[in-house]
């Protein structure tokens, strides 16, 4: 008998941080990076005051002692990647917040304050744990069972490695559908020893999935030490059956974690398939409570003690002073906004469950003052000068008696009030308050944060001086005969939240009675930004628009717009539908005269039947309707690739995981198709070429730029660029002049 030696084809590597680690990555990153450690440990720690004061009620897992891990990790990642975990998983959630935040909002947690939005997902998640309603799940998963779409947590899983067949399902997920992000799947040491675990990393493997399997080695499964309960200590060496790289990190360290974490994920998201890292670490107290594993008698106090010497919340810090990236001042900073920032999540959650709660020490919750509050507090738009008046000549020319030479100016020449005044930058916003978005029908006073938001939105992004105009008036006539007195101070019209069939009816008045633009932009921006991502979504599912045919679900002012533009888009035939069910020619209950018109233009095929017979083979669903009043049945029953986009707001029609599980290739809510997108620049283009209209085509124009300006993987761009803004502006200009 021969035998002869076989070569192990194994990519191990052992990976380790020096000083040029540090110079490696920017400030921000750092700057992150350090806060997300703080605010793990802070959380974690109030944590275990809360459950011990009886507002917790199960086991809480702490991740003390293992916040390098999560913070190494997230910082690596980009907003749409993914992450799923375990029964100890708050170190990753509050580190993906941090992470998500700082790619959609470039939060900068040494420069900026606390985002409104950012705060709220903390409260959220403490919430979850508290068992309270306005928790992520709803108060239904507690400490174990965490899941937030928005921010790219699948979900965390209190099954020992019963995450990772999930992970691996969403990397597929990623391949499959060509969305090209990547999935971080994190499990503990006791998770190498199940089945599940090797099933699914060959999986992994075979199929080259973009995905990471993070091990947190903290050396114990519950109290049973590795050394027990597995044939090697280097758990990444599993790596090695499955024909994928292994690297193994120092857990304790947050740079070298996110070193390895950087390359592992680039590595993934090149197509090379999976890969396995382990990061020893350490928890500092049992399997969950506030007591250390040692008062078990499974582990000795020496052992505590030498980990604890390495605690990442002490060592970053110092080793972030010590390269001269961060001061101490700026430690301590990022120290007190963790605090802050906790202690006030703990305080909103005390007003939720209706507590006043006093385990803060030398704090008892009262009340609580929300930052959207302080940032509205005096309005959030102001009317200032553009010209300096430092002298009394300035003063008189400026005003009188100077300004009666351009007045006499205009006299002679009324055209030339265009560049003499603010005409060629200002803009009216009118609105009835009679649909606020979101709110419904609250009222004129009610309505003007949000009108003076929008002027905001305006001045930022285009330079457009927009004043906020409220109609105390309901009726269609005295709204038009409004605007029509006060339209010689402005060079467009925003109507505004006006509800329909009012809202059309003004429209039509006003733009037949002024020669400036009228824009109802709950119309015609919402029917621009959605034609935008539904041309990348043809695209991403290779349909033509001739050949494609849509529900719409709504035929109020936006449905009933997004239609109008989908039809002069080219798209094959649309269905809408009401309260009533679908318009035809004919119809005759709940009608007026705009739905009249659409229906003379929509229903090639005189459908007839409910809304599940609506669905039927469809390529493209808008909904502009109701809260969850679409099933999964329904978007099943679509064409195979279906398009879905439910755009109601706060809540859609579906929820865009439910649509996709139902068979949609893509799906986008309210929150992603934004109205900020198109109006600033329409106007500005508008405004720029002096406009008498925006017409549909000008519109077209802009949701062709819109799609153009898409990153890889995304439908729309980034509406805080504002170089789109101003590519918008030049689209709706140059449509214009080619009229």
């Amino acid at each position: 008998m021969k035998y002869s030696k076989l070569q192990c084809k194994c990519n191990l590597q052992h990976i380790e941080s020096d000083t040029s680690s540090y110079t490696a990555f920017d400030r921000r990153t750092l700057a992150n990076m350090a806060f997300a450690v703080f605010l793990i440990r802070e959380f974690e720690m109030m944590l275990l005051k809360l459950s011990a004061d009886g507002c917790i009620h199960g086991p809480v897992h702490t991740s003390i002692g293992e916040e390098a891990c999560a913070a190494g990790t997230m910082m690596a990642l980009r907003q749409n990647d993914k992450i799923a975990s375990t029964h100890r998983a708050h170190h990753h959630y509050l580190a993906k917040i941090i992470s998500y935040y700082a790619a959609t909002l470039n939060f900068d947690a040494l420069q900026q304050d606390m985002p409104v939005t950012l705060q709220q997902e903390i409260f959220t998640l403490l919430s979850e744990i508290m068992g309270l309603a306005s928790g992520c799940c709803g108060g239904r998963g507690g400490s174990m069972h965490l899941r937030n779409a928005k921010i790219g947590v699948i979900g965390t899983n209190a099954i020992v490695a019963g995450g990772v067949p999930l992970a691996t399902g969403a990397a597929f997920a990623s391949k499959y559908t060509s969305q090209n992000y990547a999935t971080v799947c994190f499990l503990g040491d006791g998770a190498v020893n199940q089945g599940a675990f090797h099933e699914a990393v060959n999986l992994g493997s075979i199929w080259k999935l973009p995905i990471v399997y993070f091990i947190e080695n903290n050396h114990y499964a519950v109290a049973t030490s590795i050394k027990h309960s597995t044939a090697t200590e280097d758990l990444a060496a599993k790596a090695c059956a499955y024909n994928i790289p292994g690297r193994i990190v120092d857990g304790m360290d947050s740079i070298a974690v996110h070193e390895a974490m950087s390359d592992a994920v680039d590595y993934v998201r090149g197509g090379n398939g999976a890969i396995i890292v382990e990061a020893k670490c350490y928890r500092f107290h049992h399997h969950a409570g506030p007591i250390a594993g040692s008062n078990f008698g499974y582990r000795s106090k020496e052992e505590e003690s030498q980990w604890q010497q390495r605690d990442p919340h002490t060592t970053f810090a110092q080793n972030l002073i010590r390269h001269n990236i961060l001061t101490q001042q700026q430690i301590e900073f990022l120290h007190e906004k963790a605090k802050v920032s906790v202690a006030t999540a703990v305080a909103d959650c005390c007003l939720q469950s209706g507590t006043k709660y006093k385990g803060v020490e030398g704090i008892e919750v009262l009340g609580v003052n929300d930052n959207v509050f302080d940032m509205h507090r005096r309005g959030v738009i102001e009317m200032v000068s553009r010209v300096p008046i430092k002298s009394l000549t300035d003063l008189r020319m400026v005003y009188t008696p100077g300004v009666a030479f351009v007045c006499n100016k205009i006299v002679e020449d009324p055209e030339s009030a265009w560049e003499l005044t603010g005409l060629c930058d200002r803009v009216a916003i009118v609105t009835d308050g009679t649909a606020v978005l979101g709110l419904g029908n609250i009222g004129v006073v009610p309505s003007l944060p949000v009108m003076e938001g929008k002027a905001a939105i305006f001045a930022e992004f285009s330079g457009i001086s927009a004043i906020p105009i409220l109609v105390d008036s309901t009726k269609p006539d005295e709204i038009v005969e409004t605007v029509c007195k006060i339209a010689p101070s402005f060079g467009a019209i925003q109507l505004e939240d006006i509800s329909a069939p009012t809202c059309f009816e003004v429209e039509d008045k006003l733009q037949a009675r002024l020669n400036i633009p009228v824009f109802h932009d709950d119309q015609h921006g919402t029917a621009t930004v959605s034609l935008a991502a539904i041309i990348n979504a043809l695209k991403k599912t290779n349909r033509q628009a001739k050949d494609s045919t849509v529900i719409m679900v709504g035929a109020g002012a936006a449905g009933l717009a997004i239609t109008k533009t989908l039809l002069k888009f080219g798209f094959k035939d649309v269905v809408v539908y009401d309260s009533v069910g679908p318009l035809y020619k004919g119809r005759t209950e709940k009608m007026n005269p705009y739905k009249h018109k659409i229906a003379e233009i929509t229903n090639k095929n005189n459908v007839r039947g409910g809304l599940l017979e609506g669905f039927k083979d469809r390529d493209l669903f808008i909904g502009v309707a109701q809260p969850k009043m679409v099933s999964s049945e329904m978007i099943s029953a679509m064409a195979k690739n279906a398009m879905v986009f439910p755009l109601s707001n706060p809540v859609g029609e579906i929820s865009v995981d439910e649509a996709l599980a139902a068979g949609a290739a893509v799906a986008a809510d309210g929150r992603t198709i934004n109205n900020a997108l198109a109006y600033p620049g329409l106007f500005r283009g508008a405004l720029d070429v002096r406009a008498k209209d925006i017409t549909i085509e000008m519109q077209i124009a802009v949701s062709k730029m819109l799609a153009s300006l898409a990153p890889e993987g995304s439908l729309l761009p980034d509406m805080l660029d504002k170089s789109v803004h101003q590519k918008v502006a030049q689209a709706a200009a140059k449509a214009w002049k080619e009229k």
